[in-house]
């Protein structure tokens, strides 16, 4: 009997080490955190699945794990995420975002490797790379940068783009020619437009067919990450009667839904007249610009006396020349409420209070009473 006991867990430990061999079908960790010097890519990956969606964690296609695919995704990853954050489509413009492209292994925390199906090809497992950025290192960057990042006075535009001549991915993340054309030709409307990342995400939840269909729902729904002000959809098509190129396009704003439909011999001057409509029907909504100053109405809790209410507002006064003025309008035993002017309005002030750690945001922040924009908390220095 225990000479059979003996054997089996011989063959027990002989199976753990065949699944762990290079040999073996087993999977290894391959997450690795990236400092100023970028690793090489070990030969086993790990799978993994997104369990839900992280603000600063991009998912996207590599050719291979070699350092210079690495390098090509970590600069797509940064640049989505600057987008993501920022909400402006030409964000790309401004030199210190340039700077931290040429350079996004600073700004990557940790990555992984990840082998899934295509959903695209049938049969065919591709492999893709996984980036968790520094949240507070790409705060700062954006605080650093709002002056001039916030220059728009139309909303930006998600763009959900397809052909129905080509059936299969849906246009953004890629080397499609019309993707640079229609980032080009935004820019020359003044139009902030964003294509979809097309991470694996969204490779697997949206293809061609659906925009085609205007499957609202679905689209409504992969939107949410990118919170714009305004959802475009378009497909193109083939015109029946002359050959030409048709194209359907629709505008949602909040729960209103616009439609038209254009026609043109080429691909490019549809979208050309697709995007000069979307200009003009963008103009008039109304976004945070900057200069414009906002007031704001600042809740803080965790301020004790009279000296830490001063420090308070003088903190404030201190951390951001766009931050124009502080007054008190209300304090009591819990909080210190506080009018804050801005310049931009909230959503720059959201990047300059992400940028620094006296002031974090408060457990319960998103049950806003009425009258009240931010609700944060005073972390007393050295407390």
């Amino acid at each position: 009997m225990k000479k059979i006991n003996i054997i089996n867990i011989i063959l027990l430990i002989s199976a753990i080490l065949f699944m762990a061999s290079p040999g073996g079908n087993g999977f290894l960790f391959a997450n690795q955190s990236v400092g100023n010097d970028v690793k090489e890519a070990p030969t086993h990956i790990t799978v993994t699945f997104p369990v839900r969606e992280e603000k600063y964690l991009v998912e996207l296609p590599a050719g291979d794990y070699g350092e210079s695919e690495r390098k090509i995704g970590f600069t797509r990853g940064l640049r989505a995420i600057f987008i993501r954050h920022s909400h402006l489509a030409h964000i790309m413009e401004n030199p210190t975002i340039r700077e931290a492209l040429a350079k996004p292994d600073i700004y990557v925390k940790q990555f992984s490797y990840t082998v899934k199906n295509n959903i695209n090809v049938s049969g065919v497992r591709s492999i893709f790379l996984r980036i968790k950025f520094e949240e507070t290192a790409i705060a700062k960057l954006l605080q650093s940068t709002s002056d001039s990042l916030w220059v728009s006075n139309k909303p930006l535009t998600l763009l959900w783009l397809a052909r129905d001549t080509q059936p299969g991915k849906v246009l953004g993340g890629d080397n499609d020619p019309l993707v640079h054309y229609v980032t080009h030709k935004s820019q020359e409307y003044a139009l902030p437009v964003l294509l979809p990342l097309m991470d694996v995400q969204e490779l697997n939840s949206i293809c061609s067919r659906d925009v085609c269909k205007f499957d609202l729902h679905k689209i409504r729904q992969l939107s949410l990450r990118y919170e714009p002000t305004l959802i475009a959809v378009g497909c193109i098509r083939k015109s029946i009667f002359n050959g030409n190129l048709s194209g359907r396009w629709l505008l949602l704003r909040e729960n209103r839904v616009e439609d038209f439909n254009l026609e043109a011999v080429d691909e490019k001057t549809l979208v050309s007249k697709a995007l000069a409509i979307l200009a003009e029907k963008a103009t008039n909504v109304l976004t945070y610009v900057a200069g414009e100053n906002s007031r704001l109405v600042l809740r803080v809790s965790g301020v004790t006396d009279y000296g830490q209410q001063n420090q308070l507002m003088g903190y404030l006064k201190s951390i951001s020349r766009n931050v124009t003025q502080v007054e008190l309008i209300n304090i009591n035993a819990s909080n210190v409420d506080l009018a804050v002017n801005v310049s931009g309005g909230i959503k720059v002030f959201s990047n300059i209070l992400a940028g620094q750690s006296k002031l974090i945001p408060n457990p319960n922040g998103d049950e806003l009473p009425p009258g009240i924009d931010l609700n944060y908390r005073w972390v007393v220095p050295g407390g």
